[in-house]
């Protein structure tokens, strides 16, 4: 084994120590607040801006629900006509 999986495997054994912070610090981010936000401005899987994608509110808002929950339907109702 290499010394970094060693010292990798060493933490995972006795963790709290601090051993990975070096190793994982460059995925490190800022907490945020507004998630929304940054779901919205996140690229989608091809890489390109999602400009359809929309956040239409909080999910425990019951008018939100409802939207979505015609969302799955339309989308049964396609999948079951293939």
């Amino acid at each position: 084994m290499k010394t970094a999986e060693v010292s990798q495997a060493h933490e995972l054994d006795h963790p709290g120590k601090g051993m990975l912070d070096e190793f994982l610090q460059p995925f490190m981010r800022p907490a945020v607040i507004d998630l929304s936000q940054h779901i919205a401005a996140a690229k989608g899987l091809d890489g390109g801006a999602a400009n359809t994608d929309k956040v239409y509110g909080r999910n425990d808002d019951p008018a939100v629900q409802a939207q979505y929950e015609q969302q799955q339907l339309k989308r049964e109702d396609h999948q079951s006509g293939e």
